[in-house]
């Protein structure tokens, strides 16, 4: 079974074209740009304290029963760093493999994995 499981993820994670294409641009990904950054920071921060104010104002210092939502918030987080973690790996093991010339120029491997060389 994780004779199978293996190829498929590295497939979807790292050698789809859509992986395998993506260049860092505001033309093809709509997160990539100033406005996005700014505006995502500045809706983070305006909901977050607005909801800060809100709940003080409104529950009187009593303790909100939170029942299994930080249970649910924590399995979302601990599964989206799970696959971002094995994208990166993935990437990783495609980009030494397409590009092994740079592996033996590059100072360290540690540096190789944090920098890619530009092609």
């Amino acid at each position: 079974m994780v004779q199978q499981i293996i190829p498929a993820m590295n497939y979807w994670l790292a050698k789809h074209p859509t992986v395998m294409h993506f260049r860092w641009s505001p033309t093809q990904s709509w997160g990539s740009t100033w406005f996005f950054l700014i505006a995502s920071i500045s809706a983070y921060i305006t909901i977050s304290t607005t909801l800060q104010l809100l709940f003080l104002l409104l529950c009187c210092h009593k303790p909100v029963p939170l029942g299994l939502i930080p249970a649910f918030h924590n399995l979302a987080m601990a599964l989206i760093s799970t696959t971002i973690f094995f994208r990166t790996f993935f990437s990783s093991v495609v980009e030494i493999c397409d590009t092994r010339w740079f592996w033996q120029r590059s100072k360290t491997p540690f540096q190789w994995l944090l920098c890619f060389p530009w092609q």
